[in-house]
């Protein structure tokens, strides 16, 4: 994800904004943030190279053992620009639901979601392990 915000938003999806079906909640990580967090909860190693997509799937797969069974039973997956590993990052999915829209439109269009107790026992998983987050809505 971009630190820059664009100053216009697109009014319809097109071939750079596709449209979505859904906007999902949760929380964030970054590349090296979900390699490191994978690693310490397999105690096995981990390629720590966050510029190769392929480094953390290994990762993505101890922390989706964890997060999609009781008591959490929430997604985790990749979220952003899957062709460039630059602006690829993960997200433990809180919440989903249906939505008619496209990438890249103005957030104030967007739905936002109520935080329950599934973010709250989410959030304290992720304090106990260390793992520092950025709580977002995307679609």
């Amino acid at each position: 994800m971009s630190d820059s915000q664009p100053t216009t938003y697109p009014n319809c999806p097109s071939d750079d904004n596709p449209p979505t079906d859904e906007v999902i909640g949760g929380f964030l990580l970054d590349a090296p943030t979900c390699t490191a967090w994978g690693t310490r909860i397999s105690k096995r190693d981990v390629p720590l190279d966050p510029n190769v997509k392929n480094d953390c799937l290994r990762a993505v797969w101890n922390i989706s053992n964890i997060v999609e069974e009781k008591p959490y039973n929430v997604l985790f997956g990749m979220v952003g620009a899957h062709n460039d590993v630059s602006e690829v990052w993960y997200m433990v999915i809180t919440q989903k639901k249906a939505f008619n829209g496209w990438h890249g439109m103005d957030p104030g269009l967007i739905p936002q979601f109520e935080e329950g107790k599934g973010e709250v026992r989410v959030r304290e998983l992720l304090e106990a392990e260390g793992v520092h987050v950025l709580r977002v809505e995307l679609i």
